[in-house]
């Protein structure tokens, strides 16, 4: 029995995998592990064919999109690798500058990680941080000289509130004491709405003299917060509106048709009592006292309500001072922090997941890499070898669909093999891979070749799609006859230096891929992120695992 190729790849994959086993007892569990090594990984595809005749091959992009140019003509002689028809490929070439750059950048930062920081840049970073304190230490400072204007300010604005509320007390309790007078004279003994409206009015003033008193009694006895001067200010304004308000309902009383007479008819005990108030004439009567009254509270109300205003805006100005200032400090304080992390992480050495991170980002920047210069490759369809371009089925400026046939070409060789690949392996596969060919007629020979040609539409064989496959030989044996048949190997694949885990290692959850990796004796899951199946059921590991780590079998 002939023993192939394949046949050797599955026994050594097989030998080495025992090899690699150890035996770990942890309490009465046995486990079975794997220790995980970089190595290269190859991707081979297997497949038996046959001998044919030269016979025409139909060509077209793996990818659809606009054709750029069509270089040929219909009965053109072509040697192998001369342009037939490429497509528009400037957005494919704008991402694989792209794809590169990051590529560098990434392997830069796996170097620099793993060699460490220079003395250079431990300097930067010191030098940031000695920057960073310094600004802080500025920003400190600035936001304590701000609190000290902000507090001059502000007492400024309040200089006046102790008098202004001291006087204010001072005329309300004078106006309470001749509300309580009027309406002890006018408004007892006879129970009708008006006289308990104007009772509720006096009790009403009454309560607010006695707040205001308070208020006043704390601003001049204490030592309080610019916020209790401003609460101050704000209570005693409301309540003297409420004074005014109580005043205009009792006035409103006094002139109506049952109090007006008697109230006009009844004079103050001394007019000359109330003559200090400039500006306004001495009262005549108990109304005109209450007017009096009034427009002395709307006075005061104004005069604090001025220094309310102006003590908001020397508020609003402060409080943008101090926003600001504090903004500041915060920022410094923040820039500071980042600047004793990024020295930190520049003296500190690599940690495993670290080096893992920045090796899965140079895998996955590589592996941007490829796919693009593949697509690249895949967008100029070439000539496989020495022929005539039989036919065509495209022109420059059309476009061509995915798989499309574009051209077709009739290759001079005699002899070519031809076999049909599944389609779960053809991805893998590509125009110019290797190919070894071993005949059965042959068994002690193996020729190598070049994959040629592959046919973008599939066909069913058996119920399952194939695709056709051209390989041309470098050399064929004497004797050779069509039909004969093959068994070729593809070498569709090939990665250097990169983690290798078994296949049965690993498992899926939630369509996410697991091992189980023994820590201090112990199991642990651990998520991966996988890559390239290779031969001897071995996969690439890009992320998740290092080097040295052991990986449960069962």
């Amino acid at each position: 029995m002939k023993i192939t190729r394949r046949t050797y790849v599955i026994i050594g994959a097989l030998i080495l995998v025992t090899a690699l086993f150890f035996v770990f007892r942890d309490g009465e569990e046995e486990r079975s592990f794997v220790e995980i090594e970089r190595d290269a990984l190859t991707q081979e595809v297997f497949e038996t064919g046959e001998v044919k005749k030269g016979e025409e091959i139909v060509m077209g992009f793996s990818e659809g999109g606009k054709i750029e140019t069509v270089f040929v003509s219909e009965g053109d002689l072509l040697s192998k690798g001369d342009r037939l028809a490429s497509l528009d490929k400037e957005s494919v070439e704008i991402s694989l500058k792209e794809a590169r750059a990051a590529l560098s950048s990434a392997e830069a930062s796996l170097e620099r990680l793993l060699r460490g920081a220079t003395k250079e840049e431990i300097s930067s970073a010191e030098a940031r941080v000695d920057s960073a304190e310094s600004n802080f230490e500025t920003a400190k400072e600035s936001l304590e000289n701000t609190q000290k204007n902000v507090k001059e300010i502000l007492d400024e604005a309040h200089g006046n509130t102790p008098h202004t509320l001291s006087e204010a007390h001072f005329r309300v309790e004078e106006v309470k004491d001749g509300i309580d007078s009027i309406t002890n004279r006018h408004f007892t003994g006879i129970y009708i709405s008006e006289t308990y409206s104007a009772r509720r009015s006096r009790d009403a003033i009454r309560r607010s003299e006695e707040t205001i008193g308070n208020y006043k009694q704390m601003i001049v006895e204490e030592e309080v917060s610019f916020k209790d001067k401003d609460e101050a200010l704000e209570v005693v304004e409301s309540e003297m509106r409420k004074i005014v308000s109580e005043i205009d309902n009792i006035i409103e009383i006094a002139e109506g048709d049952f109090y007006e007479k008697r109230m006009k008819d009844t004079l103050t005990g001394d007019p000359g009592e109330f003559s200090e108030y400039e500006g306004f004439d001495s009262p005549r009567n108990d109304i005109d006292l209450l007017k009096l009254f009034r427009r002395e509270m709307n006075s005061n109300l104004s005069t604090i309500t001025s220094l309310k205003r102006a003590v908001s805006s020397a508020r609003a100005e402060t409080d943008g001072m101090l926003s600001s200032a504090r903004g500041e400090k915060r920022a410094a304080e923040s820039a500071l922090e980042e600047a004793k992390r990024s020295l930190d992480q520049v003296t500190a050495d690599a940690s495993p997941e670290e080096v893992r991170q920045n090796e899965a980002a140079v895998d996955q920047a590589r592996a941007k890499v490829s796919l693009l210069e593949k697509r690249l490759r895949d967008s100029t369809l070439t000539a496989p070898g020495e022929g005539v371009v039989s036919n065509l089925f495209k022109r420059s400026g059309e476009i061509a669909g995915a798989g499309e046939p574009v051209a077709e070409f009739t290759l001079d060789d005699e002899f070519q093999i031809e076999v049909f690949i599944y389609e779960g392996d053809i991805p893998g596969v590509d125009v110019g891979d290797t190919a070894n060919v071993s005949f059965v007629a042959f068994p002690d020979e193996e020729f190598k070749g070049e994959v040629v040609s592959i046919n973008p539409v599939g066909e069913i064989k058996d119920g399952v799609v194939h695709y056709k496959t051209v390989i041309i030989l470098d050399d064929y044996p004497e004797n050779v006859r069509a039909n004969m048949t093959v068994d070729a190997t593809i070498l569709a694949k090939e990665k250097e230096d990169v983690l290798i885990v078994p296949r049965e290692a690993t498992y899926v959850e939630d369509g996410k891929d697991y091992v189980d990796v023994l820590v201090d004796g112990k199991r642990e899951r651990r998520e991966v992120e996988l890559g390239m199946m290779g031969e001897g059921r071995s996969i690439e590991v890009i992320s998740g695992l290092s080097e040295g780590e052991k990986v449960i079998l069962e």
